[in-house]
């Protein structure tokens, strides 16, 4: 579905029932806009995809390519994610020490491990059979089953869990990393990446343009701003009750909205806005901590939070514009492929209506 805010905050359901290349044919006879036959394309789109750190806006772009790629990425890159996901073991062990402490580790291989682990750079973290082994056995520690019952997930942006549970492949001298491997595979952004594909109902050229959210990166955002049609700001939805790295006091989802009423009040003009609720799969296992975190939702089921978190974004901006809100797992493919249509849909109508193109 898709929540959109208009004059008086009143919230309303929108659901899509006439396919973007019906719409821009109505149009098209309609005499509203004029494209030559000779055109390649209809329209040249670019989008802004922005969001805080860790909010899985990469992901998203990630799920793009492999959705209008018919081979997404080169050999180079398919390297390079290979190292990533050793990398991403690496760093999400030494995160699983950190969480859980060392001290607290019931076996002794557990904390000769941990010790090893202290003890090794990244280049010489080797995968073989020995490690994989003490990976394991690290992982069925009393200590780490005891911390996941109380806290759901191991504290890291490393996703930990799913990469222990793909060791055995990893092992694997032909291995090669699958499209969730990809998409689990963690890298911090820095700069501006841009995925460029093209449909062809209508004939146009999409530019998804994937911001850095690390604070040090938010300055290079007006970048990806300036030829924007369009924005699509990411959330974590489960770090309603993450601590911020960055501000005593304050939660990561403090942090995203203050971010996204900077966007939506400077950034926004001539615009669509769509926001990503993102993360669903971790969120709704964590429904229940939500009244711990905000006693004022009194809500019960999943869609009862979900619209809660709607409505606190779409109350910051001060400015009173349409902002499109979808709830979205980015690991997904099937979900994302529904919600990119509903997205390319909804920004082609808002453009050709406000004759921005």
């Amino acid at each position: 579905f898709c929540l959109s805010r208009g004059l008086g905050d009143v919230y309303k359901r929108q659901v899509s029932t006439q396919s973007t290349g019906a719409f821009l044919n109505t149009i098209k006879s309609m005499g509203c806009i004029g494209i030559k036959p000779s055109s390649p394309v209809e329209a040249e789109i670019q989008v802004a995809v922005v969001g805080r750190e860790a909010s899985g806006k990469s992901t998203v772009v990630k799920q793009l390519r492999i959705l209008h790629g018919e081979n997404p990425f080169s050999e180079l890159e398919l390297s390079n994610f290979k190292r990533l996901v050793r990398d991403n073991l690496y760093r999400g062990l030494h995160d699983l020490v950190e969480v859980v402490g060392l001290d607290n580790m019931e076996r002794k291989s557990s904390k000769q491990f941990a010790k090893f682990l202290s003890q090794t750079v990244e280049e010489d973290f080797k995968i073989d059979k020995d490690t994989a082994a003490s990976i394991s056995s690290l992982w069925e520690d009393g200590c780490v089953k005891s911390y996941l019952k109380s806290h759901h997930k191991i504290d890291s942006e490393f996703n930990i869990e799913y990469f222990i549970g793909r060791l055995t492949a990893v092992l694997q001298e032909d291995y090669e990393p699958n499209e969730l491997d990809i998409l689990m595979a963690r890298q911090k952004t820095t700069g501006l990446h841009a995925c460029t594909f093209t449909t062809d109902s209508p004939r146009a050229l999409w530019k998804f343009v994937d911001a850095g959210g690390q604070r040090s990166e938010l300055r290079k955002w007006t970048f990806a701003f300036e030829e924007s049609k369009a924005i699509i700001f990411t959330v974590a939805l489960d770090e309603f009750d993450t601590p911020s790295r960055y501000a005593k006091n304050k939660t990561s989802i403090e942090e995203s909205l203050e971010l996204f009423e900077t966007v939506v009040d400077n950034e926004s003009d001539n615009k669509v806005v769509l926001l990503f609720l993102n993360k669903m799969d971790l969120f709704k296992t964590k429904i229940k901590d939500l009244k711990k975190t905000f006693p004022r939702f009194k809500g019960e089921t999943l869609d009862d939070a979900i619209d809660f978190m709607a409505k606190m974004y779409l109350e910051m901006p001060k400015t009173s514009r349409p902002v499109f809100v979808y709830p979205t797992c980015a690991l997904d493919k099937v979900n994302m492929a529904d919600i990119f249509d509903q997205v390319m849909n909804v920004i082609i109508k808002e453009r050709i209506v406000s004759s921005k193109f």
